[in-house]
């Protein structure tokens, strides 16, 4: 009788043994979960964080755009003034000429 329990005490710290060995390793594959959901969480935040860069430098270089065709506008618009007013002139000073 005294074999047969020893023999089954071993079977029972055996399993056991195998229980905490699983045990273990499911810890460690718990702590390494959260550790790439860590990682991963940060990546996300990297990537939103250069995304926002990026529309941040999209919408800078919309604006430079939008302020250079106004300067190109109102330089197209002083050059058609001041054609406008030569003529003028050019028109008076033919004016002046005819009346000499």
């Amino acid at each position: 009788w005294q074999s047969c329990a020893e023999a089954r005490l071993g079977e029972v710290e055996a399993a056991l043994e195998v229980a905490r060995a699983r045990e273990d390793a499911a810890h460690l594959q718990s702590k390494a979960n959260i550790t790439l959901l860590a990682q991963a969480s940060q990546a996300k935040e990297d990537l939103l964080a250069e995304l926002e860069d990026v529309r941040r430098e999209q919408e800078s270089e919309r604006d430079s755009a939008r302020h250079l065709e106004e300067e190109r506008s109102s330089a197209k618009q002083e050059a058609s003034d001041r054609t406008r007013e030569v003529d003028q002139l050019k028109t008076l000073l033919s004016n002046l000429d005819k009346t000499r």
